[in-house]
């Protein structure tokens, strides 16, 4: 085998390893689904509250009378603008009683 194969040999395997790398990281299921640390299940069937700044918009969307569109404001307010459960009443949608029922998940 010529030097230029093995090159495309070694170039094809690094780059392999650097995608698998990638997904690991990015498509890791257990960073994308909240899951109770001790028990593997749902955040929200967990008895342990979670903290706010680590949620995702499914674990506000399985919260019943919160929809996927306010739980995508409450990350992106989260992630941008603060991270106080007393501050959310900011957002758009989200009064008094939805902060309320968070203070039941989430601390």
């Amino acid at each position: 085998m010529s030097v230029k194969n093995w090159s495309c040999v070694a170039f094809f395997i690094v780059f392999t390893l650097a995608l698998n790398i990638f997904k690991y990281i990015y498509y890791n299921p257990v960073r994308n689904s909240s899951i109770c640390a001790h028990e593997q299940e749902p955040a929200l069937l967990c008895d342990k509250k979670m903290a706010l700044k680590d949620a995702i918009v499914s674990d506000f969307a399985n919260i019943p009378g919160i929809s996927v569109k306010t739980a995508r404001l409450i990350v992106n307010f989260i992630n941008y603008k603060s991270q106080n459960l007393e501050d959310l009443v900011l957002i758009k949608g989200v009064g008094p009683k939805t902060v309320e029922k968070l203070r039941e998940y989430f601390y």
